[in-house]
């Protein structure tokens, strides 16, 4: 499951799904025109502006990495994290979507999993090579924008 924050160009919360809700021990009201640094709190000497993900926030970039935050009673919780900067059609930048993955009991599977999926991601988008997916069970068929 998928954890939520939807930051706007100031970088203050604007939504927090329920998984973020459990996740930072905030509720969606109370964590509402916060910081992310003020609902996420990240394991280790560097505040939360100085890593990667607090950079990311910063410039509006799109970024994946993996951090250890603390979790509600103070648990350290290993996290992955992407984040992707909202854009309107003008190019104007309306936000950010931070997305956290608790990876506590993740498996070896599930790891090479997610950093296959990770570096397809990042061929296709250095490339602009288009994908296409078939599912032959259900014949669901997925076609990238670059594809079409």
């Amino acid at each position: 499951m998928v954890a939520v924050v939807v930051l706007d160009e100031e970088g203050r919360c604007n939504y927090l799904n329920a998984i973020a809700e459990v996740l930072t021990g905030f509720g969606s009201n109370e964590a509402f025109g916060r910081k992310l640094d003020a609902i996420l709190t990240l394991v280790g000497p560097e505040p939360l502006p100085d890593t990667a993900l607090g950079a990311a926030v910063r410039r509006s970039a799109e970024a994946v990495g993996e951090t250890r935050m603390l979790g509600p009673g103070g648990v350290p919780i290993p996290v992955a994290f992407r984040t992707v900067p909202l854009r309107r059609q003008d190019g104007e930048l309306h936000g950010t979507v931070v997305e956290l993955i608790d990876l506590t009991g993740e498996t070896g599977a599930g790891r090479a999993l997610r950093e296959s999926e990770e570096r397809l991601r990042l061929a296709t988008a250095a490339t602009g090579i288009g994908i296409w997916d078939v599912n032959p069970s259900v014949g669901h068929r997925r076609w990238s924008d670059e594809f079409l």
